[in-house]
């Protein structure tokens, strides 16, 4: 996780440094369209509702019911699904012309980078749902909790993406 931290603080800085760069006003010339930030916005809710979803259903841990850790977990993996899905469709809808400057490359990076953080989140929920319901999860809580992390992360990560879209423009 903290590569992909620093990664994306590169990435975000990056955008800033092209952005200050901008001399000859070609960051994002002014015929071109702003993607809407709502779009953005739904989708950094998705992933924080599927955070907390997760952390909630981690917390039957502590009460000892797994039928809240299952369903927990299992909500969470079909937000992170829906918000997936979302994720692409905003993608597709991106039509900045050819070539592309520095502000559609940025946008469009950021949005397929969150597909990707969603997609690791996905295959990470999707094994840990398998390890809970064949039953070979006892007393490994620490495996909901790191998972838990990752998908904190990726809601961090879409916050940060929807603000940096949102203001720099």
């Amino acid at each position: 996780i903290l590569s992909d931290v620093m990664f994306v603080i590169a990435t975000f800085l990056a955008f800033l440094y092209l952005h200050g760069l901008d001399t000859e006003g070609q960051f994002r010339p002014s015929v071109e369209a702003v993607p809407s930030v709502l779009a953005s916005a739904v989708l950094a809710a998705a992933a924080i509702v599927a955070a907390l979803t997760w952390t909630w259903g981690r917390g039957g841990l502590d009460s000892s019911d797994s039928a809240r850790v299952r369903s927990g977990a299992v909500m969470a993996w079909v937000i992170t699904f829906a918000a997936f899905i979302g994720d692409l469709v905003l993608f597709a809808g991106l039509n900045f012309a050819v070539p592309f400057h520095a502000y559609a490359s940025g946008i469009e990076l950021f949005v397929f980078y969150h597909g990707v953080h969603l997609l690791l989140a996905l295959i990470i929920g999707g094994l840990v749902i398998g390890r809970l319901f064949s039953g070979r999860l006892a007393g490994r809580g620490y495996v909901l909790k790191a998972a838990g992390y990752w998908f904190w992360w990726v809601a961090a990560a879409a916050v940060l993406t929807t603000l940096a879209t949102a203001f720099i423009k």
